[in-house]
């Protein structure tokens, strides 16, 4: 359904984009069969950073909220740096996607060398719409750690290291039981993002569906350990 018709029916356009992204969510098979299409990568690439300017709201504030707080102390390097900590949802979203679809080729090897890279690196774009959730949740969590925040004195800002005053000013926001907890919350999301992929990867590879899940497995079960680990280590 073209702009044209959402505009003369804009009941029937809102109901078949529902109807287009349950199926996604939770009927993938028929997702990839009947509404992925091969036309273009516009609207796969609107999809990824969709996924990561949600996951770039809650950081830009926290950002924001830093930057007001001990702005007359900060060079242009901690400034950077910082920048490129609130960025890193948008910029990790596209990252995950390219890695993601490597990772999957990759492995799917071992079973067939049919279909190509592009295609799957179209498929498996759609696979990461539950990362949207994930990243809204975290944006919550940094909002409200971020509002309800003490910040420590600066007795630590003279340090001469840019890492240093970073990592001091990031730490008292990203390491709060909120922040890490929606952080490990997002492996459940990455289950379902492997879950929903193994039917892209069935769809290109021609793969059987217990074939394609042992594949989108690895990278899976390789993410969630990474996070898993990453999380522990904030807490410890």
């Amino acid at each position: 359904m073209g702009v044209s018709d959402a505009v003369r029916n804009p009941g029937s356009y809102v109901g078949e984009k529902q109807r287009v992204y349950r199926s996604l969510l939770f009927d993938p098979d028929t997702f990839y069969s009947e509404y992925a299409g091969k036309r273009g990568i516009v609207r796969e690439l609107i999809l990824v950073a969709l996924v990561g300017v949600v996951g770039a709201i809650g950081t830009l504030y926290a950002v924001q909220a830093l930057r007001g707080e001990y702005g007359g102390m900060l060079t242009n390097d901690v400034d950077m740096q910082l920048w490129g900590n609130a960025l890193a949802p948008l910029v990790g979203a596209f990252l995950l996607w390219i890695g993601f679809t490597v990772a999957l080729y990759a492995v799917s090897w071992l079973y067939s060398t049919a279909g190509s890279f592009y295609t799957l690196w179209k498929n498996t774009a759609w696979s990461l719409l539950p990362l949207l959730f994930a990243n809204l949740i975290l944006t919550v969590a940094y909002a409200v750690t971020t509002y309800t925040a003490e910040f420590d004195g600066t007795d630590e800002l003279t340090s001469s290291h840019p890492d240093a005053i970073v990592a001091f000013m990031w730490e008292q926001l990203a390491h709060e039981p909120m922040v890490v907890g929606a952080y490990a919350l997002s492996i459940v999301f990455v289950v379902w993002c492997g879950y929903i992929a193994a039917y892209g990867v069935a769809e290109v590879r021609d793969l059987e569906t217990d074939e394609a899940y042992r594949v989108v497995a690895v990278p899976v079960v390789a993410y969630a350990l990474y996070v898993g680990y990453t999380a522990i280590g904030t807490i410890l």
